[in-house]
């Protein structure tokens, strides 16, 4: 039964992912805001697929989000799901594409599951938190809330996000570095502001790990000579 539950989630995620292409190197997704450019970086040049214990709990979220939305738009009929969001750089070429999970008259709801939802009472994560700011950016009249939903329990923990000026040119200069890395082919420097667990969970930590120890040795070797 595991293996049979395991192709099914395979087939679904190949199936989900036909013709999805990037159209541009400065094309990027609303989950993507304030991720770490080397991980986008590398999703571009060397795509992956999730292995099978990640598509797993990617469908677990999905049942619950699909879930929480029903019952939402049923209790707010104001409310729509996967509110298309799009934000534009002309300038720079860069464009961010996202869906918002419920968007009503007047206000914008992003759901994120967790498994274990006391990591997420304090506050909203850094990456989620830019995800809705890209959304208010389109919709400053609204209010927005990131609610997080434990898989065991379904307990929830809300947290109001605010529109940030200087958060959402952070989410904007960290696409355009992912861009120019993108452009040029050579791999960004990670930025301070990336939370440590995205490393364990990014599909190219051990890439990332060893081109940066190589990085190193050639920046000694070179000191050396000097």
């Amino acid at each position: 039964m595991v293996e049979t539950v395991k192709k099914f989630l395979r087939e679904s995620n190949t199936e989900s992912r036909k013709g999805h292409t990037i159209p541009h190197n400065g094309y990027f997704y609303a989950s993507e805001a304030l991720k770490c450019p080397r991980s986008i970086y590398y999703s571009r040049v060397d795509p992956k697929d999730p292995d099978d214990t990640l598509l797993g709990v990617f469908k677990i979220g999905e049942i619950l989000h699909e879930f929480f939305q029903d019952v939402m738009m049923k209790a707010q009929p104001d409310l729509k799901d996967e509110v298309e969001v799009r934000v534009k750089d002309e300038e720079a070429g860069i464009e961010v594409s996202g869906r918002a999970d419920l968007m009503g008259d007047t206000e914008i709801i992003e759901f994120k599951t967790t498994a274990n939802v006391k990591y997420n009472e304090a506050e909203a994560s850094i990456t989620h938190k830019g995800q809705t700011i890209l959304y208010l950016s389109q919709n400053r009249d609204k209010k927005a809330y990131v609610i997080y939903i434990d898989k065991r329990n379904m307990i929830t923990a809300k947290h109001e996000v605010e529109f940030d000026e200087i958060m959402f040119d952070a989410i904007m200069n960290n696409f355009k570095k992912a861009k120019v890395a993108l452009d040029g082919g050579d791999m960004p420097d990670k930025p301070g502001f990336v939370e440590a667990w995205c490393c364990k969970y990014c599909s190219y930590a051990k890439r990332c790990k060893e081109e940066l120890l190589q990085m190193v040795k050639e920046k000694d070797k070179k000191l050396e000579e000097f």
